[in-house]
């Protein structure tokens, strides 16, 4: 069993891993050991805000829906004081970072309204918060039960994660698994919520990109990589087509087979993950058209499951597809064959 608190992109054993390379600066695995320490004292985590993020509207005051919700954002200034001090006007601002996070998240908001008739995170116009340049050199991005985190990255193994459309797009769903299923971080039920956020930010890549399944890269992270990392061969953080390959940080098992009961929910994460490809390779087509739907649709059944096992998803896609597609059975038969050739079902 493994349990944590907030929900960040990188795991901790990657950081700990490079940490130890002494082929790295000092400065590089001082900022990866630090952030695996921050991560470690995750347990228990309250959010304190500031009285610029107390007096910032999360939730609409009425009881109309925004079209389209607050996007605040904060500037940490290296610290790791939560929010930081707020950025007037984000999308004009001098700071790139703010500039980027705002159009994108403008992006990913019409995206979820578009796909999945959901307004914001909570699908009630809650307020997006998200905070830059979190502590020193921080290698890491995650949601921390109210808003969202990104680090500047230690500039040898990981880039700016603010810059990162896919790393936004993994936290933000985060924040939409935790309105809708509940999930947990520990056991499949913790992989599951891993997946769910990998899932969801491989599509909305795809969508951005306009790219059916069998052209997408189906990597997580590649864009936050830094120049050693690249070296060393490395192409992505994971992958969802071939989660067990050289080239992922952190490589993960594709088939129940290589289960790790053990394992930190990032690691068996990648069962789900690549279901969720091979459904969509079968089906073909746009992501966002079908295969999306039926997940998002699982995602909002309606019932919060916190220790939900990858056979209760599995099951609950599949009945999800079939009611979706009623006059075919392409996306059904794909959805548990899925399951089948990972060995979930």
């Amino acid at each position: 069993m493994f349990i944590d608190c907030a929900r960040a992109i990188i795991p901790t054993f990657v950081l700990d891993r490079f940490a130890a390379d002494v082929t790295l600066s000092d400065q590089t695995r001082s900022a990866l050991l630090s952030a695996s320490q921050h991560a470690s004292g995750w347990r228990g985590y309250r959010v304190s805000l500031s009285p610029s993020a107390r007096h910032a509207k999360l939730r609409p005051t009425t009881s109309v829906r925004p079209l389209q919700p607050s996007i605040l954002l904060f500037d940490c200034r290296g610290s790791t004081s939560q929010p930081g001090d707020l950025i007037e006007a984000p999308e004009t601002s001098t700071i790139e970072a703010a500039r980027h996070i705002h159009r994108k998240m403008t992006e990913l908001t019409n995206f979820y309204k578009r796909i999945f008739n959901r307004n914001s995170i909570d699908n009630h116009g809650m307020g997006l918060l998200s905070s830059i340049h979190f502590g020193e050199n921080y290698p890491n991005a995650y949601w921390n039960g109210a808003q969202m985190i990104f680090g500047d990255g230690d500039g040898e193994i990981f880039c700016n994660f603010a810059q990162a459309d896919d790393v936004l797009a993994h936290e933000f769903a985060h924040g939409v698994t935790q309105f809708l299923l509940g999930l947990g971080f520990w056991d499949q039920a913790g992989a599951l919520n891993e997946s769910i956020s990998d899932v969801f930010a491989s599509v909305f890549r795809q969508w951005r990109m306009r790219q059916p399944s069998d052209r997408a890269d189906w990597k997580i992270g590649s864009t936050i990589l830094g120049p050693k990392a690249i070296e060393r061969g490395y192409t992505c953080l994971r992958s969802l087509s071939t989660p067990d390959a050289v080239e992922c940080i952190a490589p993960q098992p594709k088939h129940m087979r290589n289960y790790d009961a053990d394992g930190d929910p990032h690691i068996n994460s990648g069962i789900p993950n690549h279901a969720f490809y091979l459904a969509s390779m079968a089906t073909g087509g746009n992501t966002w058209d079908r295969l999306a739907l039926v997940w998002y649709s699982a995602l909002a059944s309606g019932r919060r499951q916190p220790n939900m096992s990858f056979e209760e998803f599995a099951k609950l896609t599949i009945a999800r597809a079939t009611a979706l597609f009623r006059n075919t059975t392409d996306v059904p038969r794909a959805v548990e064959q899925a399951w089948r050739d990972v060995g979930v079902i």
